[in-house]
């Protein structure tokens, strides 16, 4: 099973409303690199130098403001703004419970994106009354963020445990950094087996009539994360280029909580969460968004 293919959705549906961070999906396809491969010698570790995972994805994500049929651009607490994006991305493990994360993500912001259209094409075939103020969206700007994210997990009993998130973001997209502290609660693999951070790649092959303790994973978690942003185009519009038509002051600070379950078979991965995040404009409300993943290894 050293090769994997993981779909993701997010919508705020489920809570009866349409803003913000409304709808996104991505599609990603990752696989063990070689240790003899150029990445695999690049981003292997001494604890194991076969487990270098590389990962391409692709998506989009749609933001709009919390009225988004309003008329006056003047009571619209966010800007309309969307995003097609690729990545490529490669995560190592130091150790069993530790793993890095090393990634850029390309994108086009703006109408040029489609994502405006799109929602406008949406909307008109789902019989929804259609959005007003694509056409003052955020400006076409390619964006490139580079990131980096650090995993720790602190085992504490059989069933339960600590993990910690840091992850650093740069470019001219988005500019900020989060803590997040994660608590696990149920059957739990390390870190480098684990469908939590879709490490259950590998190409090691099984030994005959040896039983995998590792072959299931089933648990739920809650994690609470703290993070600064110096910067998201999404509403304040581009640092480089022209001003958008409409663009709001981010906040600095933002906390999330999220919580959701996690199962994972030798196969497969399957991942429901929940967020509730703090006002991401200022002036404005929370937001809530599940999210679903599954991924199919082969």
């Amino acid at each position: 099973m050293d090769r994997e293919l993981t779909v993701r959705y997010d919508n705020d549906v489920v809570f009866v409303i349409d803003q913000y961070y409304t709808s996104g999906a991505d599609i990603s396809y990752a696989r063990v690199v070689g240790q003899e491969k150029f990445f695999g010698k690049l981003f292997s570790t001494s604890y194991d130098d076969s487990k270098v995972i590389m990962r391409i994805d692709y998506g989009h994500k749609i933001f709009t403001p919390q009225k988004i049929r309003e008329p006056d651009v003047i009571r619209r607490d966010r800007p309309f703004a969307g995003w097609h994006y690729t990545g490529l991305w490669f995560d190592n493990y130091p150790s069993k419970n530790a793993s890095n994360q090393y990634g850029v993500r390309l994108g086009m912001v703006g109408p040029s994106s489609g994502i405006g259209n799109f929602q406008l094409w949406w909307h008109d075939v789902a019989s929804i009354t259609a959005p007003k103020g694509w056409e003052l969206e955020i400006q076409d700007e390619f964006v490139i963020n580079l990131n980096y994210l650090r995993t720790q997990r602190v085992p504490i009993a059989k069933s339960f445990d600590l993990v910690s998130e840091t992850q650093l973001t740069a470019g001219n997209g988005s500019t900020r950094a989060y803590q997040q502290l994660i608590m696990r609660l149920g059957e739990l693999n390390p870190l480098d087996n684990s469908g939590y951070n879709r490490s259950r790649l590998s190409k090691n092959i099984p030994e005959l009539g040896k039983i995998d303790q590792f072959l299931e994973e089933g648990f739920f978690f809650y994690g609470l994360r703290a993070e600064y942003i110096n910067h998201n185009i999404f509403i304040e519009g581009s640092r480089i280029g022209k001003a958008s038509p409409h663009e709001e002051q981010a906040e600095k600070f933002m906390i999330t909580h999220v919580w959701g379950g996690v199962y994972s078979s030798h196969y497969t991965t399957f991942k429901v969460l929940f967020y509730r995040m703090s006002p991401e404009v200022v002036g404005g409300n929370v937001h809530r968004y599940i999210s679903l993943e599954l991924g199919f290894r082969f």
